[in-house]
């Protein structure tokens, strides 16, 4: 009997988080107050002639009610140096149709501000099954470009 609760109760909780990254066949972004998946690439150019890759990078974007999205960059490195992984958030990212622009948006991680990282120069865009991002991350250039 224990085993059959947790069965259906496993079962229940893997049913809503894939119900919560699809989004239907569309080639645009779905409606507001969704939240979308993805898994890429993101290069980090070091400013000496070297850059930074991590490969798997999870982005989870969320659509507001005011044309904008937000979205977490889980898990990330910004050099090879960098003592510890962090989960990222930028809000208030300006969406037109599919382009994705913004300035001067301060990220949050590890449960505050980080205004030297401040994001500047954000450029990308954003379909059912495909993101890209560019900016500038405090003085780093960084590119990340992912799918569903």
């Amino acid at each position: 009997m224990r085993r059959s609760i947790f069965t259906i109760a496993a079962t229940i909780v893997l049913s809503i988080i894939a119900v919560a990254c699809d989004n239907g066949d569309n080639n645009l972004p779905s409606k507001p107050d969704t939240r979308e998946c993805y898994k890429g690439t993101m290069v980090v150019d070091q400013n000496d002639g070297t850059t930074y890759t991590q490969q798997d990078v999870e982005v989870a974007v969320e659509y507001t009610d005011d044309n904008r999205i937000n979205f977490k960059m889980y898990s990330v490195k910004f050099a090879s140096g960098m003592p510890l992984r962090l989960d990222m958030t930028v809000e208030g990212v300006t969406l037109s149709g599919t382009t994705l622009s913004g300035t001067k948006l301060v990220p949050y991680a590890m449960g505050g501000q980080f205004e030297k990282y401040t994001i500047t120069e954000l450029s990308g865009d954003i379909t059912d099954t495909t993101l890209s991002l560019d900016f500038i991350c405090g003085e780093y250039p960084v590119t990340y470009n992912g799918t569903k």
